[in-house]
């Protein structure tokens, strides 16, 4: 919403305008002492953010109704984003990063791809070939990315990093032993 408000429609836009425009913080602020004696560690700011997303993701979740219903209104403007399929790449990109700025894994980037096309078929819209062609160069492109990443070593794609369990570690000695070697 806030850093592409132009592909929303008008009706959601002014709906998270006026919920954005002066939300009341009041219950945040009195509760903000009782918070931090129970070992909270946000500020009041922090807090006032959360609260205030919390709002747009609320008037955002009522505007697109429960999964699997028919929505309850338009909340993007198709055309808007079909016309340039670098807006879902640079979200695919510069917002999906992990909170330290790691890279996710490969497979992350196809489910979101996945819950794009989800949301043209609930509202049954039916892209252009050629978006739907370019979206699948970028997500490949930037799968391709991600793994060479995760080879190069780069990000925090731990895979294979995990400590090895007891009941593992006695599997892995029983099959040693069935192979019959010196080692």
């Amino acid at each position: 919403y806030e850093q592409n408000s132009e592909l929303l429609v008008d009706e959601l836009r002014h709906q998270l305008d006026d919920a954005n425009a002066e939300p009341d913080y009041s219950d945040v602020v009195s509760r903000h002492p009782q918070y931090v004696r129970r070992g909270g560690k946000k500020s009041l700011d922090e807090r006032k953010e959360e609260f205030r997303q919390s709002l747009l993701r609320d008037v955002i979740s009522d505007a697109l109704g429960n999964p699997g219903t028919t929505p309850n209104q338009q909340v993007v403007d198709f055309d808007a984003l079909t016309a340039n399929a670098d807006v879902f790449v640079t979200y695919l990109t510069t917002e999906l990063r992990k909170a330290d700025g790691g890279l996710n894994k490969a497979g992350s980037y196809l489910s979101h791809r996945s819950s794009l096309v989800y949301l043209f078929r609930r509202y049954r819209y039916i892209p252009s070939r050629e978006f739907e062609a370019d979206l699948k160069e970028c997500v490949e492109g930037i799968k391709r990315s991600a793994s060479e990443a995760c080879q190069a070593g780069e990000g925090n794609i731990y895979d294979g990093n995990r400590a090895l369990t007891w009941p593992l570690y006695l599997q892995f000695n029983r099959w040693f032993s069935a192979m019959g070697g010196k080692e």
